[in-house]
């Protein structure tokens, strides 16, 4: 790619920079409940089963293949955190590529700092998936710039293979969260009229049909593999459908969420507008294509968060990117206020980074309830907070929905192919030697949800431990003595297909 190098020193600067914020996280189980899930997913991957069939979610397979190469190493939580990292480091570089096309070098390198220290604000400090589809699709914006701004002008040729090549990226972003799309029919429309403008109306058409095919062809080629398995309905229904099945506003805590994300992506670039018209009061040199670009690429970007409700703050992560180039673009106009709050943010990411680990649960509690579960004579049963101990104490799983709040949140409530009350209730009828839940409630459970497990507690169980953590206390239950727990039934997630007792 041709433009400014990038100087070792710069890049030095920015991979320690970033790995130093990263620094306090690594190692840490609790970081998300997300992740966690995904972690287990993908090491049960590993032992055979299936997303979708045996373990359900929504998220395409590429985000739990990501997780699966993690689980291949030792310790996985180490080994996803470091591809986390290794993703942010080069997602900085690029942005710092990306802003030296119109920023000193200063103001770039700020800005990439800038990057992980925003995403730990926005419960970004482990390995949730725009950490890593930002890369793919930050690449993806590089290669349409330099296209659009003129830096790039190859051939009728090289530009289809420009185009294919993008559209790779946006295909392989797509497979670890699908809200990719959005961002990646802006840069497929921003090829169409570059094509339209050097070779004409014929020669586009075919190119766009080549760059809609190349884009599609990782999902395409998940959905075959599930086809010859015999679950193409399931991976329809988990991919495609049950997202919009979901009753987002349900969330108590959508409103806010959102409020709070728009915050904190409007500042940089509130920042980055005002003191760009400053600097070209003073005389700076105007932007030129790049302010088109990136501010249609925000645009997209605003699109794809606000299609998805309940507007979680990972989901506005995408956001990140854009909102930086504009805040590098005023060159060194306030570059020492913005330096300050480059380190302001640093600091107030590694804060909230480190509440959102413990907001569930902390290391004496976790190590405690790890000991007593791997006493369990059948599966446990996580009702609510992390998913980490199915995979921490390699137990079993009592249900094909073992990420807690797709059985028992109101959003969920008919949005995952099953009826939830009666699968929570075979869950219970089996007597699971130990269920784990957090207390109090979040406001958002099924008050069906609530009842039913409240009642089974009630009649067959015995609180052996309350931690006393700063949010959530966890409680652990055990059958109470001469109740005898059932040994655990899966029931076939697709006809046909031979049932499988839970991986252990």
């Amino acid at each position: 790619m041709s433009g400014p190098r990038l100087p070792v020193l710069d890049a030095a600067i920015i991979l320690i920079g970033i790995a130093l914020q990263r620094l306090p996280f690594l190692g840490n189980p609790h970081l998300n409940i997300d992740e966690q899930f995904y972690l287990l997913t993908g090491t049960r991957m590993l032992h055979g089963a299936l997303p979708y069939i045996d373990i359900w979610d929504r998220k395409p397979i590429g985000l739990f293949l990501i997780y699966a190469f993690a689980g291949l190493f030792e310790d996985g939580i180490w080994a996803y955190q470091l591809l986390a990292l290794a993703a942010l480091g080069a997602t900085g570089l690029l942005l710092y590529r990306m802003a030296r096309r119109y920023a000193d070098r200063p103001s770039a390198i700020v800005a990439a700092l800038c990057y992980p220290a925003i995403l730990h604000m926005m419960q970004g400090a482990g390995g949730q998936s725009p950490i890593f589809y930002n890369l793919t699709m930050t690449l993806a914006a590089l290669l349409v710039m330099q296209v659009m701004t003129g830096e790039w002008a190859g051939s009728r040729k090289g530009l289809v293979w420009r185009g294919v090549w993008v559209m790779l990226l946006v295909g392989v972003s797509m497979q670890v969260k699908y809200n990719a799309l959005f961002e990646g029919i802006f840069f497929g429309c921003a090829l169409l009229w570059a094509s339209w403008r050097r070779a004409g109306l014929a020669f586009t058409v075919r190119a766009g049909l080549l760059w809609i095919a190349v884009a599609l062809l990782p999902t395409a080629l998940a959905w075959l593999f599930y086809a010859v398995q015999g679950a193409s309905d399931e991976f329809l229904f988990a991919n495609f459908l049950s997202i919009f099945l979901r009753h987002p506003f349900a969330d108590s805590g959508a409103e806010g969420r959102l409020i709070r994300s728009l915050k904190m992506i409007g500042l940089p670039i509130g920042i980055g507008l005002l003191s760009h018209y400053l600097g070209r009061r003073k005389g700076a040199m105007p932007w030129g294509g790049e302010l088109r670009f990136i501010g249609a690429w925000t645009i997209a970007g605003f699109v794809a968060y606000l299609a998805f409700p309940p507007y979680f703050m990972h989901y506005a992560m995408p956001l990140v990117v854009p909102a930086l180039l504009i805040f590098a673009s005023a060159g060194r106009v306030w570059l020492l206020l913005r330096i300050a709050l480059v380190g302001y943010a640093v600091v107030v990411g590694i804060e909230d980074g480190q509440e959102e680990a413990t907001f569930q649960t902390t290391d004496s509690s976790y190590a405690r309830i790890d000991t007593a579960l791997r006493d369990s004579r059948n599966c446990p049963f996580i009702y609510s907070g992390p998913s980490m101990y199915y995979q921490t104490g390699g137990h079993c799983l009592p249900t094909r929905y073992p990420f807690p709040y797709h059985i028992n949140m109101i959003r969920e409530r008919g949005a995952i192919g099953i009826d939830s009350d009666a699968e929570l209730a075979r869950i219970l009828s089996r007597r699971p030697d130990f269920i784990l839940m957090h207390w109090p409630p979040f406001d958002d459970m099924h008050p069906n949800s609530q009842h039913l497990l409240l009642t089974s507690l009630k009649r067959d169980y015995r609180k052996v431990f309350s931690g006393v953590d700063p949010h959530y206390a966890m409680e652990l239950y055990r059958l109470k003595p001469g109740v005898q727990p059932l040994p655990n039934i899966v029931v076939p997630a697709v006809p046909g297909r031979v049932g499988r007792e839970p991986l252990h």
